[in-house]
């Protein structure tokens, strides 16, 4: 597949199915989001030095107790390597649905790491609360609907044939015509 076959092949999806197009930019903008987030705290020398801090401020005031025992019985005392997972672990999510690349385990690792985050800080505020239902909801949208899987690298790998029991791989049936005999 060369360059102006995939040109091609996006002008196609643009023109004749709107909804592939814009469901591939949902995903992308939600990868957008998490590459952000991830970046934002590797780059933070604070975000590793002040985690065990937050960690701590998070399981002071949480109503959830379950999860109060997981913050200071597993969390707080491996807060470095935590740390360097949740932001590692943002920018891989992030990177996977921006390029398309394992776009269902991006997502799937995307809804557990905000369900954890729901638990762990969504009880400081209703905006934080929300962004993470938000963020967990369009996920699911992302692996529900096929879609969101066509202008990807997972798409375009099964398009080669590396992977072609990729769901996002199979070619659109033709709708069958039906032959009417004229009389």
């Amino acid at each position: 597949m060369d360059f102006q076959q995939i040109i091609g092949f996006v002008k196609k999806t643009y023109t004749g199915n709107n909804s592939d197009f814009w469901l591939s930019g949902l995903r992308a903008f939600i990868g957008a989001v998490w590459i952000f987030g991830g970046l934002e705290k590797i780059l933070s020398a604070e975000y590793f030095a002040n985690f065990p801090k937050t960690i701590a401020y998070f399981a002071s005031k949480n109503p959830n107790e379950f999860f109060v025992g997981f913050l200071n019985n597993i969390v707080a005392p491996n807060s470095n390597i935590f740390s360097h997972l949740v932001a590692y672990g943002e920018l891989l999510v992030g990177l996977g649905l921006l390029l398309g690349l394992l776009t269902n385990i991006s997502a799937i690792v995307g809804i557990f790491l905000n369900v954890v985050f729901y638990l762990g800080a969504g009880w400081t505020g209703i905006s934080t609360a929300m962004l993470n239902v938000q963020m967990a909801v369009l996920q699911v949208i992302i692996l529900a609907a096929a879609g969101t899987k066509t202008l990807s690298l997972d798409y375009f790998l099964g398009l080669l044939g590396m992977r072609k029991e990729y769901i996002g791989a199979e070619k659109k049936s033709k709708p069958i015509k039906k032959n009417f005999v004229k009389f």
